[in-house]
């Protein structure tokens, strides 16, 4: 039985993972359509929030899906994004770059970083190059939280350049050909057309030449060397687009928020987006799209007890149907029969007392009964 689950659920993703990317661009657009058509902020708010994480999932499936590389500071390139456009485009430094220049510039600061960062860490591999990336991570998380009064050779006042753990606020939104966008449904449509270009864009890159040598070198890196490949180049090409794609990201949730705080971009955050890479699938892009809708949307869900309860039988009877099949239905028969011979018995021995609601039965007066249970004397147990 757990050999079959395991291949059913290894056939989705490798039908996930032969998405048309311009199908699924053109699905995320009518999903995209009717949420905008909705007009609830709150779903707005969950919409772009998806888009942001679909983007951040893009970028790590690069590096960790196509290329193999165990990158666990990825989550720090979209913090220098974020954090270069906010300190562009705020009164933080006092610089208010066209807006379009900030996003150009915290792309470029994003990738350079991945560079400067991959040029020796990339002598590494496996656990070694994890630590060293996770390291990175936690170095950046702490300067965004101590560079809040730097003391410049040249000056004795303070310069405050990420806010500590204050943040930023006040980031100027995004413009676009002199079009200053304003509210969730603005941002919403923004970020579904960067994730719509960004899909198949990344995905001509993996159908190329580029994208059949980055998967022979996670398939074995020795062999792909042993070919004439320039392993390491390879690795850190890899590593810059991921780098920029994550830092559009971060700056694009930067300006979509409007404030930018270092606990963004923390290791849960970077565990998040692991999880819907690894549920889409490795080296899938698609299905890194979809785990980013699916995970992010799903929470939200579970918010409201109705629709907790409603998911959680619901996805509990799907599994059983899934698992058991006919025995699955035998079972909910079985189950469906019991609910209705209790409801019969009850209302037989006991005459219009029972009320029977839901799966409980509960007496007429449920006040006058908790009273006699709770003046019942207690039982003295011998120890």
């Amino acid at each position: 039985m757990r050999c079959w689950r395991r291949g059913r659920w290894e056939r989705i993703v490798q039908r996930a993972a032969t998405i048309n990317p311009l199908a699924l661009s053109g699905g995320l657009g009518v999903l995209g359509g009717l949420i905008l058509l909705s007009g609830a902020d709150y779903v707005l708010r969950v919409a772009a929030m998806a888009c942001v994480m679909a983007i951040l999932a893009l970028g790590l499936s690069v590096i960790v899906g196509l290329v193999g590389l165990l990158d666990l500071g990825y989550i720090a390139f979209a913090g220098v994004g974020g954090y270069t456009y906010a300190l562009l485009a705020s009164g933080q430094l006092g610089v208010h770059l066209p807006r379009w220049a900030a996003l150009a510039l915290a792309v470029l600061a994003a990738m350079s970083v991945g560079l400067a960062l991959g040029l020796p860490a990339l002598r590494l591999s496996g656990d070694h190059l994890a630590i060293v990336t996770l390291g990175f991570a936690q170095v950046f998380v702490l300067l965004a939280l101590s560079l809040n009064r730097v003391r410049l050779p040249w000056s004795s006042a303070e310069l405050d350049l990420t806010g500590g753990p204050n943040g930023i606020v006040g980031i100027d939104g995004v413009q676009l050909f002199g079009w200053a966008l304003s509210g969730q449904r603005a941002y919403v449509l923004l970020l579904l057309v960067v994730l719509g270009l960004l899909l198949p864009g990344l995905s001509s890159i993996d159908r190329s030449p580029l994208g059949r040598a980055w998967r022979a070198i996670r398939e074995d890196e020795l062999a792909a060397a042993a070919l004439g490949l320039p392993v390491r180049r390879l690795k850190l090409l890899a590593l810059a687009v991921g780098a920029a794609v994550a830092g559009l990201g971060g700056a694009l949730y930067a300006a979509w928020q409007g404030a930018i705080f270092p606990a963004d971009y923390g290791i849960d955050v970077l565990l998040t987006i692991y999880a819907m890479v690894l549920l889409g699938g490795l080296g899938s892009l698609p299905g890194a799209v979809l785990g980013a809708l699916l995970l992010t949307a799903l929470p939200e869900l579970l918010r409201s007890p109705a629709t907790a309860q409603l998911l959680f039988y619901g996805g509990g009877l799907g599994v059983v149907l899934l698992a058991l099949r006919w025995r699955g239905v035998a079972l909910l028969a079985l189950v469906a029969l019991m609910v209705a011979l209790t409801r019969l018995v009850a209302r037989f021995l006991w005459p219009g007392a029972p009320v029977a609601q839901g799966w409980l039965i509960t007496p007429p007066n449920p006040e006058l009964t908790g009273n006699l249970a709770a003046a019942m004397p207690p039982v003295n147990r011998p120890r």
